[in-house]
Parts: C-alpha cells; structure tokens; sequence
C-alpha cells in the first residue's frame, strides 16, 4: 500500500494531469514510454514515485472513460482526491477523459473542428453589484460563463450557485444570496476554474437598516418571500466575449432611490438611543447623589441624639452634687444647734447671699457645660460624618479605579480591532476614535476624509497618531488628542490595504495595488514614509499582486509584505532592497507578523494555512492546519510562545509555537473573523468579527470574558 503523496509532489506532478487526460480522451493507448516523456518535459523523469503515480491516474481515467456514467466519472474523482489531486483539478481531469467524441485517434478530423471554435474562459460579467437589500431579504442574479470544462469556487457559505460547473459552451449560472442582518455587509469573490486558467467575479451586497422601495426599472421579481430576483442584462455570444482577464463593464443592478429617508431614520434611531443611555446616566448619578445626603441626615441625627445625652447626664450630674452640698450644710447647721441659734441677722444674710453666689456661678458653670458639651457633640458629628463621606468616597474611588484597571486590560487588546473592524464592515469613508475609560461605545470624535472603504487604521507606539488607508489609494494621519488631520500622503494609485508604523514611530509603511487588469490586481507595491514630514523614502516592488499586509520586526530594520500572489517578501527598511522570499502559499497571504523576538515570523493566507517562518535563513518552520476558511489575521502573544488566528470559518485558534500544537478553539463569533490582539501582559485576547462584535476571551481558560 502506497500513501498519498505530499502536497509538493502533487504539485510539481500536477502539470502533467492535463495532457494524461487529454490523451486518453482521444483514445491513445498510453505507455510507459509517454509517461516518462510527460515526466521528461515536467522535469522529474528521474524521480521513481513519478512514473508510479502516473501509472495510477492512468488507470483512474481509463477507468472513467469506460464508465462512462456519472457514477463511474464521480468515483473516478474523488480516488484522485485521496491521492492528494485537488478537486478542481480532479473534476476538470474526469471530464476531458470522458468526454464525448473524444476517441478519434490523434489528428483526426472529428476534433479539428471542435478544437477550432472551443471558446477562451470567459464569463458575461466581472462583478456583481447587488445594491442595498431590506434587512432579513436574500437576492439572486443570474451570468453566463463559457471556455470549460470548469468549477465555481464560492468563497462564501452565505452564496449560492447553481450549477457549480459548466462547460465549454455558455452556461447559465444562477446565484442565491442567503439573506442577513441590517447594517450588514457581504463581500466576497466567484472563482470560475479550469485546467489552465482562473477567472474572479467580485460580489457586494449590503442590507439596510429599514425597508425602502425597490427603483422603478429594472423591478425586482419576487422568488419567494425571502428572496427577491434582479435580473441581469445578458450580452449575446455574437456581440460581447469576455476573455478570462478582460475589462469588460459589468451590468449594474439598480439601486435604491431612497437614500435620504434610509440616513433619517438612521439619525433619528441613534439620536433615541443616546437620549435613552443619557437619561439612564442620569438617574443613576441621582440616585447616587440621594443615597448620600440620606446616609449624612443619619449620622446628623445620631450625632445629635448623642450630644443631647450628653448635655443631660451632664446637667444630672450637677444637680446631684448641688443636692448633696445643701444636704450636708443642713446636717452641720443642726450640729452646731443652740450656737448657731443666736447668730444675728447678718450672719443670715451673709449665708442667703452666699446661697445666691453658689447657685448663680453653678448655673453658669451648668451653662457653660452644656455649650461645650454641643460644641463637643457637633464636631464629634461633623467629623464623623466627614470621616463616613470620605470613606464613601474612597471605597467609590477604590471601586472606580478597579473598574478602570479592567476596562483598560481589555480595551488595550481591543482598542486595534475595534477600529479596523468598524472601519472594515462600513462602507463609509470615515474612521471612529472610542473613548477608553468613559462611554466606550460612543465615539469622542469621527475622522472623516476618506472618500472611500477604509480599509486599515493603526496607532503610531506612541499613542499620538492614528494613520488610515482606504479605497481612496491615500494614506492619512490624524492627531490623536483633537481628531485634526495632520496630513495627506498620496502616490498609490490603487486601493491601500494595509498600513504600519515602525517601532519607534519614525517610518510608516502602506501595501497597495499599482496596476489592475479589471478586477483582479497585477501588481502591488510597498511605500515607506517619513512620518515628520510626510517625504516617501522608498517604493519596494515585487508583488505580482496587491498587498494586503505589511509588518514591520521588533527592532525596525525589516518590513515583511504578504500579497495577493500568495508570497511573502523581507525587505530592508534602510534601503529597500529586497531581503528574500518567502513561497509556500497558493492563496491571497492576508496577514503577516513578527514574533517579538524578531526570529520567526507567522503569515495567514486564503488557502486556509498558518506558515511559521524563520526570519534568519527564511526556511519553513511549521504548517499548522485546521481551518476551515480563510485567514484573515495573526498574532503573537507578547512572550511569543502562542500564536492566535482568525479565519472566515468564524473561529480563533490558539497555537503553540514550540511544536506547532492546537491549543484551543475558540468560538462565539457568527460569520468571519477579521483581527485578533493580544493584550500587553497576553492574558486576555480580542477578536473583531464582520458579526459586527468585538469579543474578549481568557487565554488560559478559554471562555468568553465580555461581548462588545
């Protein structure tokens, strides 16, 4: 038993299955000695698990062609699947072996003809426009394409098309766009492939916020109740031909003329609901305010009742000893009896006035006890009730403080994706600064300049700056502090992806397009500014299309770029040169990063693959499989020991570094997931996800912390 070959043999043998193919469809009796000249000319006819392998989709195709019946063709299929063969390239094989009246011998006239007027891949549009849709309604439209055999690639779970392959003749391809949310947004991209070539078919659609009514021409055809038909405008064969790389302009589906009533109630939905949160503020600083005057009428009171026992005791006390006084000079008066008997008138008076001397200076000193006593009590009172006020205060300081501490650890790991997330999912030319430790979710101001999708922001290292590329092909940066724009740096001449600010801020690095064929990019760039005077230091070109990332290693001295040609290229910062290249993907590479040692570095792509590469000698470390979807963003923590992913299967996975092991999924999110950060200390992790939320999760535990 011989297992499946590795994906790079797959690879370099992958070129000769078309031509096997199309011998065996026309009926040649293959040999040995044709396999090792299709091995000959893809230059491994020195390798012997060539020739094995040749011989074994041989026989798959042999076998389908005397099948000849779906069943047959389809079990051919996926056999060459399980031996590594893609499955566009499977079913494109299947089909040019089986194909009917292919077993003319080679040269015969039977396929001279058919060869002749055999139609280029081509398609009857380049994009599809589907306008703003009501909230919860799908859509459908409906192209024609033609130059098979071939297969449509969707890249979207929310897309539909029927059917999936097609021919050499024109085929009418039916597409359903599942319906979604209000305020949401699809963008995504129809790959129509064949044995040789690839044509992209960009789709957008975006679903308002309230119904509006459809436009008065073309009118939508109503399918079912959650789906409404535009149909398309359709060129005859005789008057457009659409090569696989042609700039043909794609038919429009019309949109709503209701813009102005959408804006409206927009504004007047978001103006309630800031009414509503203001209002709920509000009460609760009232509540707070009442609580505390209520606890100081308390310790008043108490204050109070105490003073007023001790006046009283106080004045009890006095009389007892004024009591006790006259009780004993009566006792010595009757003592002294008959002597004291003659005492003369004034001896009485002497005593009455001294009576009368005792009990005034008691009343003053009872008066005067009783003042001190209240003075006692009121500041006793004072003081405990300043002493409870600012232990209130410092228990609402120690709480609010708490508060800050963690709305500050998971806003660090947010604050990113927050603001590439909004900037991504909206398609206005504007990009929102949120307030980190009052009313997060009411921006302190909106920068708005772009006339475009902004496509990326990111803050300088120091806090003070915030530069944004869009669709506009301009970069801008933006003082922190009051939202001014600083300054506008143009020369893209295309869509600006991706932008980075060196270590220390000095440099700013921008990814772009430079020349688009149509849709799909030919060829991107790299730009380096001065960030204090906004002068371009260097243009770095090399991309065979756009660049959708770019990253800059710890110390600033190499700026890596991931590109739509699925290579990622090292530069040098000083000078621009061109370090190395890194080739290993198949897809768009959508995000590259450095691990904080400078060493390694992580690239995510659309072929669903994690690369881990070592920065040194740009070998190949790891290939961590596991999505399902798209990568759209990586990073490492701040120890450079875990690695987080993003993708557009709407997971986060955890790696590890050392051995390249899954450490955990993490899922929540309902569609894809576009960034992933760490927070600083690598505690806590925030993905931003086109579900329009932002959620923070344990690292070590793996469990959701908070939904934003």
């Amino acid at each position: 038993m011989t297992a499946p070959l590795s994906s790079e043999q797959v690879r370099r043998l992958q070129s000769t299955l078309p031509h096997l193919a199309e011998l065996i469809g026309r009926g040649v009796e293959v040999e040995e000695a044709h396999l090792h000249l299709l091995l000959v000319g893809a230059g491994i006819e020195e390798e012997g698990w060539a020739v094995e392998e040749l011989r074994r989709w041989a026989r798959l195709l042999k076998a389908a062609r005397a099948a000849r019946n779906r069943a047959g063709r389809e079990v051919a299929v996926r056999a060459l699947m399980l031996r590594g063969v893609p499955e566009a390239a499977a079913l494109l094989a299947v089909d040019v072996a089986t194909r009917e009246g292919g077993g003319a011998e080679e040269g015969s006239s039977a396929e001279g003809p058919q060869e002749k007027t055999r139609l280029a891949l081509g398609a009857s549009v380049t994009e599809l426009d589907l306008g703003m849709l009501p909230a919860g309604q799908g859509a459908t439209a409906s192209f024609e394409v033609w130059g098979g055999p071939g297969r449509i690639v969707v890249e979207s779970d929310q897309v539909e098309v029927t059917p999936a392959t097609f021919g050499p003749e024109r085929t009418e391809v039916r597409v359903r766009v599942r319906p979604l949310g209000a305020g949401m947004l699809l963008m995504t991209t129809l790959r129509l492939v064949t044995a040789g070539e690839t044509v992209e078919i960009s789709l957008m659609v975006q679903w308002k916020t309230a119904p509006q009514a459809p436009s008065k021409a073309p009118k939508p055809q109503r399918i079912d109740d959650d789906t409404i038909s535009f149909p398309l405008k359709v060129p005859s064969p005789s008057s457009t031909r659409v090569s696989p790389r042609g700039s043909s302009p794609a038919p429009t589906v019309p949109k709503s003329t209701s813009q102005a009533r959408e804006i409206w109630g927009v504004l007047i939905g978001f103006m309630v609901v800031v009414a509503v949160v203001l209002g709920v503020m509000q009460w609760q600083k009232q509540a707070a305010e009442e609580a505390q005057r209520t606890a100081l009428a308390s310790v008043q009171a108490e204050a109070t009742a105490v003073a007023e026992a001790q006046v009283t005791a106080t004045a009890q006390a006095r009389a007892t000893d004024t009591a006790q006084a006259r009780t004993t000079a009566t006792a010595r008066a009757r003592a002294t009896g008959t002597t004291q008997m003659g005492a003369t008138a004034t001896a009485w008076a002497r005593a009455t006035a001294t009576t009368q001397a005792q009990i005034t200076a008691q009343a003053r000193t009872t008066a005067t006890a009783r003042a001190r006593a209240t003075a006692t009590a009121q500041t006793g009172a004072t003081a405990t009730a300043r002493a409870r006020a600012t232990a209130t205060a410092q228990a609402q300081t120690t709480v609010t403080a708490r508060t800050r501490e963690t709305v500050t650890a998971e806003v660090q790991a947010t604050t990113m994706v927050q603001e590439r997330v909004t900037a991504t999912i909206q398609a206005e030319a504007e990009v929102p600064v949120t307030s980190v430790f009052q009313d997060i979710d009411v921006p302190l101001y909106t920068l708005n300049a772009h006339g475009a999708i902004v496509n990326s922001t990111v803050f300088s290292p120091d806090g003070q700056i915030i530069a944004s590329g869009g669709w506009d092909g301009t970069v801008r940066l933006w003082r922190v502090s009051d939202g001014s724009l600083l300054r506008v740096l143009n020369g893209h001449k295309d869509s600006v992806w991706s932008v980075a600010f060196s270590p220390n801020g000095q440099i700013l690095a921008s990814g772009s397009c430079v020349e688009k064929n149509g849709w799909q990019c030919k060829r991107g760039e790299v730009r380096l500014w001065q960030v204090a005077d906004g002068r371009l230091l260097h243009v770095l070109e090399g991309h065979n299309g756009g660049v959708r990332s770019v990253a800059f290693s710890p110390d600033g001295q190499i700026l890596a770029s991931g590109g739509e040609d699925g290579i990622v290229h090292l530069w040098r910062v000083a000078d621009g040169s061109l370090l190395s290249t890194l080739k290993g993907h198949t897809d768009y590479v959508m995000s590259v990063t450095f691990s904080p040692d400078g060493q390694t570095l992580a690239s995510g792509a659309r072929d669903n693959l994690v690369y881990l590469w070592k920065v040194i000698d740009s070998s190949l470390l790891q290939s961590l499989e596991g999505h399902t979807g798209w990568i759209f963003s990586v990073d490492f923590s701040p120890d450079g020991q875990i690695l987080a992913s993003g993708s557009g299967d709407k997971s986060v996975r955890l790696w590890r570094i050392a051995d390249g092991t899954m450490l955990r999924v993490l899922q929540g999110h309902t569609a894809e997931v576009l960034n992933v950060d760490f927070s600083p200390d690598g505690r806590v992790l925030a993905s931003g996800s086109v579900d329009r939320t932002v959620r923070i999760w344990d690292v070590f535990e793996g469990t959701l912390r908070n939904t934003l």
